[in-house]
């Protein structure tokens, strides 16, 4: 008896608890991963710490009051130091395996952080303080007074060409030679005067290209052939004439030797060494093929004017490897990029990148409105190609388009490639050089904290106590504020609660606002007895807040619980992320890097409590069936009661006895 006692005690203690939780807890189905901190370890570095950044493989990245970046490996290591700003850093972020780091020399750079020396650097007009970099692949970053957006913007360079502009070609000692009626050649920096003027004499060219010893090979319409001396000052070396045709497209497959392509389905060889031509045909291509590009491993591609790609030994007597049936109409530019690939334009309003190896179906289809006219590669992250429009697309994020210009003309002919991931296109007879610069500013007041959200919109927040969500226009190349709320006391720092589709606030007065998307306030938090100067993801349904009080407190998102409070030693500047399992914190008046460890502990659902309820609720009313039906059976209680009942009657028929006698 005592056993079933202590069980059913034990039962309605559990369902008690049970309950409690249940009541506790949200309507969610899923079950929870509740999480505490717990110091792990603590790693010092030789100076203040400003800017502290998650890089991967358990890296991170620290900015120190110097303009020094030092990178940490396994947590505990210095990997190396790098020092490419000239001043104080003043910003650090890391996307998609690229470091951007700004500083009050108002330069932002982006750098891989395994070598330093694969960097690009942007001259701002002011010292960044966050850098973000939006969904729609554009830089963005906010100084103390202005939110700004890098991207590409065309600068009208002082060369304009009387005569129309056919082409324009980059030589391989960065200057330009343009194609009009006369062939000439210009320095990048200087368009004031051509270095050199090569007379084409009323001839119209069909053909150009720089051979790797600087030697330029012309073809024309009346069937002539020059070699042109780019190292003694663009002198003729010899002239010859070509009966079979017209040559429309040639390449160098090997020093001073190329192979031309004429509108009579030949194709020769010519060694610009010798006095003549000399047949090196083996087969017969489909005519004119208006784009070809060498390859590795001695290889050719070319571009036909049936669509077909195809690939050849140039050290085999041209005969044919790979045929690639890739385009409906003819193809007008091959590029091949490091890892192997091929990018190929069309007429059929495309752009594909293919895998030679597989070759028969294109692992990225670009689409255009209108025949793709040529494609050129900007820096290793741009794609460009010229259709009706301008597009420019990141190669970096799986060719995502981010920008897309109207030029609004049919006179646009050419692109090329610059220093510093800028371009040049002919447009109008004039040379139109794209910079990636400022292409957009909004001015705001203080500044505080500056974040992407995940629709691709942006969010600021300032000490005048502004909140502003801004998108981007791609019509209008502008930043647009589309949404604003002004609270009456200043704002540190703001984040996106993205699975509640809420926003986090932080105010100067030590509380937490939950906002809604519409900027609505859903509740507040008060916990803190300083500034607030991080808010911080902790797994999936909790946030960390972190400040000037020495203490790290975790919330749940679902029902903004304080889940756990942490007290540290000193002052948190900010709290980063640095792996799944770990976070650190950091302080500008201290060397001191604690890194904190997140312990995962089990909460169940609503649904899941609820079930746990009703089986002990049952287990607890069988328990106290059987206590009852046990001391039935053990004190005799049905026994009792049917003696008892004997008795009652026998008493009965004594006293009707007794009456009798009377």
């Amino acid at each position: 008896m005592s056993y079933c006692f202590k069980l059913i005690c034990f039962v309605y203690v559990f369902i008690s608890f049970s309950n409690s939780r249940r009541l506790k807890s949200d309507n969610t189905t899923s079950n929870t991963d509740m999480l505490n901190l717990v110091l792990d370890q603590v790693i010092y570095n030789n100076k203040n710490v400003s800017k502290m950044v998650s890089l991967d493989s358990e890296m991170f990245a620290i900015a120190d009051d110097s303009s020094e970046i030092t990178i940490w490996k396994n947590l505990n290591e210095t990997y190396k130091k790098i020092k490419l700003h000239t001043d104080e850093i003043t910003a650090l972020s890391f996307y998609s395996g690229k470091l951007y780091s700004g500083g009050k020399d108002n330069q932002i750079i982006i750098w891989d952080k395994d070598d330093e020396s694969n960097y690009s650097k942007y001259i701002i007009d002011e010292a960044p303080l966050i850098i973000v970099e939006p969904n729609n692949g554009l830089i963005s970053y906010a100084s103390k007074t202005n939110i700004s957006i890098i991207g590409f913007s065309p600068s009208l360079q002082n060369l304009e060409f009387s005569e129309d502009i056919k082409k324009i070609h980059r030589l391989k000692n960065g200057n330009i030679i343009s194609i009009g009626s006369d062939l000439k050649i210009w320095d990048l920096n200087n368009f004031s005067q051509p270095l050199s003027i090569i007379s084409l004499n009323s001839k119209n060219v069909t053909t150009l290209i720089e051979l790797s010893n600087r030697v330029l090979v012309i073809a024309f319409d009346d069937k002539t052939l020059s070699s042109w001396d780019g190292n003694n000052g663009y002198k003729m070396i010899k002239s010859i004439k070509y009966e079979k045709g017209i040559i429309k497209s040639s390449i160098e497959i090997e020093t001073g030797k190329i192979i031309f392509f004429s509108n009579d389905y030949y194709s020769e060889e010519w060694d610009t060494y010798s006095d003549s031509t000399t047949m090196n045909l083996k087969f017969y291509f489909l005519g004119y093929n208006p784009a070809m590009i060498n390859l590795k491993n001695n290889k050719l591609a070319i571009g036909q004017k049936n669509g077909f790609i195809k690939i050849i030994n140039t050290d085999k007597e041209l005969l044919s490897d790979i045929l690639i049936f890739g385009h409906k109409k003819q193809i007008n530019g091959l590029i091949e990029l490091e890892n192997g690939f091929i990018l190929s334009a069309s007429d059929d309003n495309t752009v594909k990148l293919w895998d030679p190896s597989t070759s028969q179906y294109p692992l990225t289809n670009l689409d255009h409105d209108a025949p793709v006219k040529e494609i050129a590669l900007v820096g290793k992250k741009f794609l460009v190609s010229l259709s009706k429009y301008l597009y420019i697309w990141d190669m970096t994020k799986n060719y995502r388009l981010i920008q897309k210009v109207d030029l609004k003309t049919e006179q646009a002919n050419s692109i090329i490639d610059l220093n510093n991931e800028n371009f040049a296109v002919v447009i109008e007879n004039k040379v139109i050089k794209w910079d990636i610069k400022k292409i957009s500013t909004v001015h705001e007041e203080e500044i505080s904290d500056f974040i992407s959200l995940l629709d691709g919109k942006m969010a600021s927040v300032s000490l005048n106590g502004d909140l502003n969500i801004y998108e981007f226009n791609f019509t209008t190349n502008s930043l647009v504020k589309i949404n604003n709320r002004q609270f009456g006391v200043g704002i540190t720092k703001i984040l996106e609660l993205s699975e509640e589709n809420q926003l986090a606030v932080a105010f100067v007065d030590k509380t937490i606002s939950i906002l809604n998307l519409n900027l609505d306030t859903i509740s507040q938090l008060s916990r803190h007895t300083s500034q607030i100067t991080s808010l911080v993801r902790i797994g999936h349904f909790q946030f960390a807040s972190a400040g000037h009080d020495k203490e790290i407190l975790i919330w749940e998102t679902k029902n903004l619980n304080l889940v756990q409070k942490v007290t540290t030693k000193n002052n948190i500047s900010g709290l980063v992320q640095i792996t799944t399992q770990r976070y650190a914190t950091y302080s500008d008046d201290n060397f001191e890097i604690p890194i904190w460890n997140i312990l995962h502990t089990y909460e169940p659902s609503s649904e899941t409590q609820k079930y746990i309820f009703l089986i002990c609720s049952i287990t607890l009313l069988v328990c106290i069936l059987i206590v009852v039906l046990f001391a039935l059976k053990h004190f005799n209680i049905f026994t009792c009661f049917k003696n008892k009942k004997a008795i009652d009657n026998h008493d009965l028929r004594s006293d009707i006895n007794i009456s009798s006698r009377y």
